[in-house]
């Protein structure tokens, strides 16, 4: 509704550089995502990358939000092997886990990645 109320919304940034998907990627809001994805006006927002050079995909799998990651890298639009401003593919973040235990969701997230055969740096 705030999209279809606000049109100029899609083109408005956060301080981080962000975009509406950035946010919902980022925040693991898989409907959201995917209710962006299926609109025209989102082709220009999902590879873009906020002031880290991150996408909407770096976001979600450092959030550890795999069935976001599985959204995006379903949707064959979504560029795997965009690296951010560290030279880090989506991959290379999801393999940056600082736990000595990965939790579910970051297994999951790999999983996800691995199976869209997301590249590394």
């Amino acid at each position: 509704v705030f999209l279809q109320r606000c049109p100029d919304s899609w083109e408005l940034l956060n301080q981080q550089g962000q975009n509406i998907l950035h946010v919902a990627a980022e925040s693991g809001k898989a409907s959201v995502v995917r209710y962006i994805l299926q609109m025209p006006e989102s082709e220009m927002l999902i590879n873009e990358r906020d002031k880290d050079g991150n996408t909407p995909l770096h976001l979600a799998t450092k959030g550890g939000h795999p069935r976001v990651v599985s959204i995006l890298t379903w949707d064959k639009r979504v560029k795997l092997a965009l690296p951010n401003n560290k030279g880090l593919m989506a991959m290379n973040v999801a393999l940056n886990c600082r736990e000595p235990i990965p939790s579910f969701k970051q297994r999951l997230t790999w999983i996800a990645l691995g199976y869209a055969s997301a590249p590394r740096a």
